[in-house]
Formats: structure tokens, C-alpha cells, sequence
């Protein structure tokens, strides 16, 4: 399965072929949410989903880090708050933050 999605072009690169060049990310986003049709998508897509699309335009090509989805945060009798890592039972008292993944599937809930 990774080697297929591995092959796949990223939307990013097809609206952004220079990833150097820093694109507009507002001006996409507002493109996508708010005109009719999307270029280079045959379908017309309903407003739920043009707000997901955008979304994850967005993730594809942010470049900054995102804190570590393993730790979740937990509060002290204090209120501090913590971050625990369940599997490992790790707790930080700040989140470590990883590179941000691009690439994924965008899945939709049939009949909304």
C-alpha cells in the first residue's frame, strides 16, 4: 500500500511545482472554500468538502513542525500541564514537536 500512495503525485507540487517559491497559502485557501469549481477537478464539490480539501492543502504544505500526536496532554493538581506518552509511559514537561508528514487520504462521510 505505501508503495502505491509513494508513487502518487502531491496536489501541493501539482498547484505548487516550484516548492522553494513560497505559495499563497491564504489566497489558495480562499480559492478553494469560496469558487464554484477547483481547477482541475471535473466534480463539483459541496461546501463541507471544499473546506476539507482545504484543509489538507494546507497540511500538505505547511513546512513548519507539529507537535507529537503519541503525547497527549495531561494537567497537574496544579493545573501544569504535562505530556504523556502512554505506550512508553514517558512524561515531558513540553511536547516534542516532529516534521510535518505530507501526504495522507482524504475520506468523506457518505450522505451528508
Amino acid at each position: 500500500m505505501a508503495e502505491i500512495y509513494s508513487d502518487l503525485p502531491s496536489p501541493s507540487l501539482t498547484l505548487n511545482p516550484h516548492p522553494s517559491e513560497s505559495p499563497d497559502l491564504h489566497g489558495m485557501m480562499c480559492e478553494i472554500t469560496v469558487d464554484d469549481q477547483i481547477a482541475g477537478l471535473r466534480s463539483r464539490l459541496y461546501p463541507y468538502q471544499r473546506e476539507s480539501v482545504s484543509a489538507m492543502l494546507f497540511k500538505e504544505m505547511s513546512v513548519s513542525d507539529v507537535p507529537d500526536p503519541l503525547y497527549i496532554p495531561v494537567s497537574g493538581v496544579d493545573n501544569t500541564v504535562f505530556y504523556l506518552q502512554p505506550a512508553t509511559m514517558e512524561i515531558l514537561r513540553e511536547c516534542p514537536m516532529v516534521a510535518a508528514h505530507h501526504g495522507g487520504v482524504l475520506c468523506e462521510e457518505l450522505g451528508m
